[in-house]
C-alpha cells in the first residue's frame, strides 16, 4: 500500500513541492524546489524513516533504515557547478547489524570539488575520509580504523547474505591519493597489533604500498613485517616481505626465522603481456644450504600453458633442475635432481627425530594426460639414514606407461639386501581385475631381527644379528 499527500507550485521557472509518501512502515518527506532554467535550487531536503526492506520487495533483507538528505546550488556543467550536498544516515539496521551513523559533507565550486568530511561506522570500524580536487587534479586521505575485525566480518556476511570470513584483529590502515589525475600516486601505511584470516595469524604487523603513478602500476614498492606469522601450528617470527619494480623488473625479497630461518631474493622481469616472468636472480638460504639459480629461466602463467624453462638451483655439489609445461590438461615435465644431502634439507619440513641422511639422485620425467601420465625413473639413494637405521641404499629403474609398472630395483640395508625385476598393473593388484603380474625377487641374504626392530617388532626364536642365506625366488606369472 503506497499513499502520498503535499503541495506543488510552479513559480515561473521555478518548481516547489513539499511531499509525503508512505509505503508500508517507510515514510519518505521530499521539501524542496528547482529553478528548471539554471538547473539551481536553493534546497532541496529528503528525509526518510522506518525503510524496512523486507516490506517493500520479495526476499529483501530485514532492515529499519533512516537517513536526512540536504543538496543545494546546481549548474549545467562540471564547470559552473556549485553547492553543497550533506548527507546523514543515523545508526540503523540491516540484517540485524547495526549500521551508521554515517555523515558527508561536500560541495562544488566552479570546476573544483571537496568532501569535507566523509565519516561511516560498521560493527567494529570506522572509515573517515576528506579530500579536495578538479578535473585534472586530486588530493585525497582517509583512515580506516579497526577495533574488532571480528564484529567487521560477521557484519560483512550479513550484508552479503553468506558465510562470514573468518576474520579478525585490531589497527589502523592510512590511505592517500594526490596528484595530477594522469599520473595519480597513492600509499597506504598500516600497523595492526593483530591480524587472523582464516588459519593465518600475525602480530605486530607493519605494512605499506607506494604506488608512484597509477598509469603505470609496476612503478611501486610493497612491503609487510610482523613481530610472528602463523600457519596452522607453524608458528615464523621476525617475518618480512619487501616487493618492489622499476617498469618491469621486479625485486622480491622474503625473510623469516623461528618455525624455519630462511632468506629469499629473487628479481626478475615480467612479459609485457603480464602473463610470465624471466627470473634473473634467485637465492633461497637456510642454515644447511644456498640454492642458487644457475641461469636465467622464464616461468609462464596463462589460461591454458604453465611452464618452466629449465629453472636450475645449486647448492654447492646439489642441483635440482626442472622443464616442462601443462597445457590443456596434458603434461610434459622434467626433473633433474643430483646428490640432494637429505641430511640438510629444512628441519621444518621433516620431523628431525626421523633422522634423514644420505645422498639422492634422481631423473624423472612425465608426458601425458594430467590424470594419468606416462612416468620414467631412475633413483639413486647412497649412504641413507632412517632414524638409527644406517648405510641404506636403493636403486630403481622403472617406467610407468599404458597403466603398468615395468622396472628393477636393487636395495640394501637393515643388514639385507635384494633384487627385483617386476612387471604389474598397480591399479589392476588393488581392483583384482585379472591382469597379469610378473615378479622376480632375489634375497642375497636376510637379517630378520634388523628387519622385524625396523618394524617395530620382536621374534624371541630369532638371536639377534641372525642371517639367512641368500634365497631366489623365480620369476612367475600369476593374474589376480
Amino acid at each position: 500500500m503506497v499513499s502520498a499527500q503535499g503541495d506543488g507550485a510552479l513559480h515561473g521557472e521555478t518548481a516547489a513541492a513539499k511531499l509525503q509518501i508512505r509505503a508500508a512502515s517507510a515514510q519518505l518527506e521530499l521539501d524542496g524546489s528547482l529553478d528548471i532554467s539554471k538547473y539551481r535550487s536553493e534546497g532541496i531536503t529528503v528525509r526518510a524513516r522506518n525503510v524496512h526492506l523486507e516490506e517493500l520487495m520479495a526476499n529483501g533483507p530485514t532492515t529499519n533504515i533512516a537517513l536526512d538528505l540536504h543538496a543545494e546550488g546546481g549548474g549545467t556543467g562540471v564547470s559552473d557547478a556549485r553547492g553543497v550536498v550533506e548527507l546523514t544516515v543515523p545508526v540503523s539496521k540491516w540484517n540485524r547489524q547495526r549500521l551508521g551513523p554515517i555523515n558527508l559533507r561536500a560541495k562544488a565550486d566552479h570546476g573544483t570539488f571537496e568532501v569535507t568530511e566523509l565519516i561511516a561506522v560498521i560493527p567494529g570500524a570506522k572509515l573517515a575520509a576528506s579530500g579536495r580536487g578538479t578535473q585534472q587534479y586530486l588530493s585525497a586521505s582517509g583512515k580506516f580504523t579497526a577495533v574488532d575485525l571480528s564484529e567487521t566480518a560477521r557484519a560483512i556476511g550479513a550484508l552479503m547474505g553468506g558465510r562470514a570470513p573468518r576474520l579478525a584483529g585490531s589497527g589502523n590502515l592510512d590511505i592517500s591519493a594526490r596528484g595530477p589525475l594522469q599520473q595519480l600516486a597513492v600509499s597506504a601505511i598500516g600497523r595492526f597489533p593483530t591480524l587472523r584470516y582464516e588459519n593465518y595469524r600475525m602480530t605486530k604487523i607493519d605494512l605499506s604500498v607506494s604506488v608512484a603513478n597509477l598509469q603505470k602500476p609496476f612503478e611501486s614498492t610493497a612491503s609487510v613485517s610482523a613481530a610472528t606469522f602463523q600457519v596452522n601450528e607453524k608458528l615464523f617470527k621476525a617475518f618480512g616481505a619487501q616487493l618492489t619494480s622499476s617498469g618491469r623488473d621486479l625485486d622480491l625479497q622474503i625473510r623469516t626465522s623461528g618455525f624455519m630461518d630462511a632468506a629469499l631474493h629473487a628479481a626478475g622481469r615480467v612479459d609485457a603481456d603480464n602473463r610470465g616472468i624471466l627470473v634473473s636472480f634467485f637465492t633461497l638460504g637456510y642454515p644447511a644450504s644456498n640454492w642458487v639459480l644457475q641461469k636465467p629461466s622464464k616461468l609462464r602463467f596463462t589460461s591454458e600453458r604453465t611452464s618452466a624453462d629449465d629453472l636450475w638451483l645449486r647448492s654447492d655439489n646439489q642441483s635440482i633442475r626442472v622443464a616442462g609445461a601443462l597445457e590443456r590438461g596434458r603434461l610434459h615435465a622434467l626433473v633433474d635432481v643430483v646428490q640432494l644431502d637429505l641430511g640438510r634439507l629444512p628441519t621444518p619440513l621433516f620431523d628431525p627425530t626421523l633422522k634423514l641422511a644420505g645422498s639422492l639422485s634422481a631423473h624423472i620425467s612425465a608426458r601425458g594426460a594430467l590424470t594419468r601420465p606416462d612416468v620414467v625413473a631412475r633413483i639413486d639413494l647412497q649412504n641413507g639414514q632412517f632414524n638409527q637405521y644406517k648405510s641404506l641404499s636403493l636403486q630403481l629403474v622403472a617406467r610407468y606407461q599404458n597403466d603398468r609398472a615395468v622396472g628393477q630395483f636393487d636395495a640394501s640395508g637393515f643388514g639385507s639386501s635384494a633384487k627385483s625385476n617386476f612387471d604389474f598393473s598397480p591399479r589392476g593388484v588393488v581392483q583384482h581385475d585379472g591382469q597379469p603380474v610378473q615378479v622376480s625377487l632375489q634375497v642375497d641374504k636376510a637379517d630378520l631381527s634388523s628387519i622385524l626392530s625396523a618394524l617395530g617388532r620382536t621374534d624371541p626364536l630369532l638371536d639377534p644379528g641372525r642371517q639367512i642365506p641368500g634365497a631366489q625366488l623365480q620369476p612367475h606369472r600369476r593374474n589376480y
